[in-house]
């Protein structure tokens, strides 16, 4: 059809028809490839502006995560004294990093996001308002070990959820498994969290109860399926570096109480006195060992999506590096 339009033309025409025509379809496909490009490139701006961001979550969910569980023990024991020390303590760790977190979140383009990521979002910012009113719950004994963690615990969990939101924005595969192996390591270490505070209230209380007990199995469970998928997405190099970091003498240590937690749960006499304690400090342990590892994913994450926003203005020409 072009040829037979074209040879009503002489040749001369026909060159620089045939030149123009291909100019514009060369126009109309850099203008597309342009579009699609700066598509993703505004996509990526927003995953590096929450990643960036996500850092000072998951730095207050920690601190949230060990306060819980320094708080279960303050009850168990009926106020005892180490565990009075180690809240007393961890809560000024808490603070600090929730001052970092809203000092960020000041700063962070909630417009640029969507309204169930913003309201999310402001609803964690709102359980974190409550902090002080639960502290004092338990500072006074007002709040048992359920309704403590049940605060600490549904904060957490909605921190967590804003985290997840990352996955939602990307559709690059080597973006997504990183999160998602990313995000299964979170669920894992709450979960660890979740069995640190249940733990040391048994042990505090020499015992776990029937329902104690059973809770405690479910998130031993919880841990194996979050790390099943973390395996089944994560990278060769992550699951080496993980390999590697979660170890030593505490995660020895805590092995060895886990194993009597499980064999005699109805008298955790033989721990000794100081089973709680123990058990709290080997547990922090382990779950410090997994916030390094998970940092080191954030870092990576934030390094990919910054590599995948300059891709588009390399291909352009249009990004020099420093």
């Amino acid at each position: 059809m072009i040829e037979k339009f074209l040879s009503r033309f002489k040749i001369k025409k026909r060159i620089i028809s045939m030149a123009t025509l291909l100019i514009a379809l060369s126009t109309v496909f850099a203008s597309l490839l342009l579009i699609d490009n700066w598509s993703k490139k505004t996509e990526m701006e927003n995953l590096h502006s929450l990643t960036g961001f996500t850092p000072f979550i998951s730095n207050v969910i920690h601190e949230m995560q060990k306060e819980r569980g320094a708080s279960a023990g303050f009850i168990s024991s009926n106020g005892g004294a180490q565990f009075r020390k180690n809240v007393s303590n961890q809560r000024g760790e808490t603070d600090l990093e929730i001052q970092k977190f809203r000092s960020a979140y000041s700063n962070f383009p909630l417009e640029d996001y969507s309204e169930d990521f913003s309201s999310l979002l402001k609803e964690a910012m709102d359980d974190l308002a409550n902090l002080s009113t639960e502290r004092s719950k338990v500072d006074n004994f007002a709040s048992n070990v359920p309704a403590m963690a049940k605060y600490y615990t549904g904060t957490i969990n909605k921190l967590l959820s804003v985290i997840m939101e990352t996955g939602k924005i990307t559709t690059d595969p080597e973006t997504l498994n990183k999160t998602f192996a990313y995000v299964s390591l979170l669920e894992a270490k709450e979960n660890a969290g979740l069995e640190r505070a249940t733990g040391t209230a048994a042990f505090a209380a020499g015992a776990f109860t029937e329902k104690t007990f059973s809770n405690f199995n479910v998130l031993l469970g919880k841990q194996q399926g979050f790390m099943k998928t973390f395996n089944s997405f994560a990278s060769a190099n992550d699951k080496s570096f993980y390999m590697n970091t979660v170890v030593g003498d505490e995660v020895d240590r805590y092995n060895t109480l886990l194993d009597l937690a499980l064999s005699t749960p109805f008298d955790l006499s033989s721990a000794g006195p100081l089973g709680s304690t123990e058990w709290f400090a080997t547990m922090t342990g382990k779950i410090n060992k997994l916030k390094i590892v998970e940092d080191k994913m954030s870092v990576d994450i934030q390094n990919m999506r910054l590599m995948h926003l300059t891709r588009p203005l390399i291909n352009f020409g249009l990004y020099w590096p420093c």
